[in-house]
């Protein structure tokens, strides 16, 4: 019992310590001292050690406000957003259609049962995220009963989002702009979130069952242990099912509010603010309506290496400083009383930055939609000049490619660097993410078609056959054909993750790996995937293949800055050669008619090289960079060989001679996306986010379009103006 007590009390002493709280305690004097100090609260502080969050302590109670009615933008931004304080309206949501019929199996087969969602194969977060997969309404209320499984899945476009409505506080302009995206969450009941704070406001409604959701204020930040996770920067490492008060003892003094939501009531959670949410009875169905007022992404340097891990606590004092410099108040001139569906929603100002991190802001002011994760400013017209291009803002951009103006976008859960491509008729466009999903795209308006999943990032490009057939590869170490409605024609495993795209020849699928110990060089058979030759480099392999002009040989380079060269059919290597022995290639080298292949390497050397027989015929060096250079050369139909240095210098180069014609300095590094040529312009997407305009003939910098991430994705355009 002694030792216990003893334990008990080191366990407070920390507590105490780390809060900077004063107990001197030392060895000759510890029972004394910590037992007249520390045990009239040891045995509450210990008898919630590994209990549930929520039941390791007890809640604060009547300090969150609480309606039975919905009241005006003005109203709600003054006394609940700006002073950054959650508020319950109970029974708000009961005459929505959702409240009314959702819990009717019937009525969601019937209506939209094959609607798709994305689903959690588990329901209670223990510190690994679970995986997902794509099901239809109709598949999910067929088992989610009987196995243990999870619908949060961001609205698809559908109907079924008119069965809801837009609440009364977001009728005004200046909150209206600032809606996000919608989850809907649908459950057997029993689920568990991780304790996590959201990087947007949150109207969490309930339609069926009860939710619980424990709420901590962002002050208490210190207390959630952000610095001891990096992986997912707003989860706490804090297990909801047991709380570890001897590893994490801060948590213990930690004041906390219960909430609990019955159908048809809408809890606002404000943006920063900790919480863990329960369900309970099934089913359990909710929908999570986010917005966005302050942004701290717009104070912080979006260049630093951990850009993407963004520190949880540099993140906690820029929206501070953002709450702190907001007005007291909004105008809210255009309230409107009955707000009743979603079809148009004004986007908000688009946030871009410079180079150095510094925000510039671009009204975006048009009547735009927001269905299915996808935001269509206006439709692409078919016989304007459009680009498509993936940005690491987790966003896929159609963007005119005469104004820079963004068309649409889609949402993806990672980043896209993946180049996308276009079916036969021009309609549909196909674009691989680091989400693992390969998705087909509405040109016009960026819909989702469908959304085919592997189990790791796409960064291989997709290769459309006469025939539509999907080629690519995936980081999952599987090379995948796909038909043009998404499903598997076959999938082979080369035992290594594969970065390359495929080239084609009539009967072969060339690909390669980046494996460094075993063949890493493939040659299929399109029919089937069976292997029909293949070979081991002798170093891993990011580049892709290029096949030559008459479709005679196809070569392959590797991280160590070897070529190699095979015949298509026999799979006989033709050319081998090692061009420096401290360099690596990793852009995709080009053919031209003439038998010439251009190889640039990491180091900035540019070859010209003709393969048979044997020749080089120029060399250039371009120069290095910190970062090297990775993007591929690309050969216009104006005979002008362009190429982008890391540093960000653009070329243009006369494939004949080596003549540089023209070079431009575009003000940003460019890393993987290679220059591509409509119509007299050059377009090429560079680290700060940009995807840039250059006159081909000239090098002048015609416009830029922003995005909110390092743009590595090579732009793809209309077809019918390339």
């Amino acid at each position: 019992m002694l030792l216990r007590h003893v334990f008990i009390c080191l366990v407070i002493l920390e507590l105490l310590n780390k809060s900077k709280q004063t107990l001197t305690c030392n060895r000759n004097s510890y029972k004394q001292v910590c037992f007249s100090q520390c045990a009239h609260f040891s045995y509450e502080f210990w008898s919630g050690h590994m209990k549930k969050i929520g039941e390791h302590a007890k809640p604060i109670q009547d300090q969150i406000s609480e309606f039975s009615y919905m009241f005006g933008g003005k109203e709600f931004y003054s006394q609940f957003v700006r002073k950054r304080k959650p508020v319950v309206f109970r029974g708000v949501a009961s005459d929505w259609m959702a409240a009314k019929q959702w819990k009717n199996e019937s009525y969601l087969i019937e209506k939209y049962g094959d609607v798709l969602f994305d689903v959690e194969m588990g329901k209670i977060y223990d510190n690994n995220l679970n995986t997902r997969k794509t099901m239809k309404m109709k598949e999910f209320l067929s088992e989610y009963r009987n196995i243990s499984m999870y619908l949060d899945s961001p609205f698809p476009q559908s109907e079924m989002i008119h069965d809801m409505q837009m609440p009364l506080m977001m009728g005004c302009e200046e909150l209206k702009s600032a809606f996000t995206s919608m989850h809907l969450l649908f459950s057997n009941g029993g689920t568990s979130s991780p304790l996590h704070f959201d990087g947007f406001e949150n109207f969490l409604t309930v339609f069926s069952g009860v939710k619980v959701v424990y709420l901590i204020d962002p002050n208490y930040i210190h207390n959630m242990y952000f610095k001891d996770i990096k992986t997912f920067p707003n989860l706490s490492p804090i297990s909801p099912e047991g709380v570890d008060l001897v590893k994490y003892p801060l948590f213990a003094s930690t004041p906390f509010h219960k909430l609990v939501l019955n159908a048809g009531d809408m809890a606002y959670i404000p943006q920063g603010w900790f919480h863990q949410v329960r369900s309970f009875e099934s089913p359990n169905i909710g929908v999570s309506l986010w917005f966005s007022i302050f942004s701290p992404n717009q104070l912080l340097d979006i260049n630093e290496p951990d850009y993407s891990y963004r520190d949880s606590l540099a993140q906690e004092e820029a929206f501070k400083f953002m709450v702190f410099n907001a007005p007291l108040e909004i105008e809210c001139s255009s309230q409107k009383v009955n707000m009743i569906n979603f079809d148009k929603i004004v986007l908000p100002k688009v946030v871009n930055y410079t180079k150095r991190g510094k925000v510039k802001l671009e009204d975006v002011e048009k009547e735009s939609f927001f269905v299915n994760n996808t935001v269509i400013y206006e439709k692409v017209e078919l016989s304007q000049p459009t680009v498509f291009v993936g940005s690491d803002d987790r966003w896929i951009y159609a963007i005119d490619a005469q104004t820079g103006k963004i068309k649409w976008k889609v949402e993806t859960a990672n980043d896209t660097g993946s180049t996308c491509n276009f079916h036969n008729s021009g309609l549909v466009v196909y674009c691989g993410a680091d989400d693992g999903y390969m998705r087909a795209l509405d040109v016009t308006s960026g819909t989702v078609i469908w959304k085919f999943k592997t189990n790791a990032s796409i960064i291989s490009s997709a290769f459309v056959d006469h025939l539509n057939l999907i080629y690519f590869g995936s980081m999952d170490h599987y090379f995948y054909v796909l038909h043009s409605n998404g499903t598997l024609k076959w999938k082979k495993n080369l035992k290594s993750e594969i970065w390359s795209s495929p080239c084609l020849t009539n009967n072969s699928i060339f690909i390669a790996t980046m494996s460094a110990y075993r063949s890493n060089i493939f040659a299929l058979d399109k029919e089937t995937g069976a292997v029909a030759w293949k070979y081991m480099a002798f170093s891993p392999i990011k580049a892709s293949p290029c096949i030559s002009h008459n479709g005679s040989l196809v070569t392959f380079c590797d991280t160590s800055s070897c070529i190699y060269s095979f015949n298509t059919t026999s799979g006989n290597i033709t050319f081998l050669k090692k061009t420096a022995s401290n360099d690596s290639i990793e852009a995709t080298p080009v053919a031209d008619s003439q038998g010439k292949l251009f190889i640039l390497s990491k180091s900035g050397s540019l070859l010209a090289l003709i393969l048979e027989p044997p020749k080089v015929s120029w060399k250039l060096n371009i120069g290095n960079s910190d970062i090297g250079c990775s993007s591929s050369p690309y050969l216009g139909v104006n005979n002008i060989l362009y190429i982008a240095g890391g540093n960000g210098t653009c070329y243009a180069i006369d494939p004949d001679s080596g003549e540089v014609k023209w070079k431009t300095d575009i003000g940003s590094q460019i890393f993987f996306s290679s220059p591509r040529l409509s119509k007299n312009v050059i377009y090429i997407g560079s680290l700060d986010g940009r995807l840039n305009a250059l006159d081909s003939n000239t090098g002048k910098l015609l416009w830029s379009a922003h995005t909110n991430g390092p743009l590595v994705g090579t732009p793809l355009i209309t077809r019918t103006f390339v």
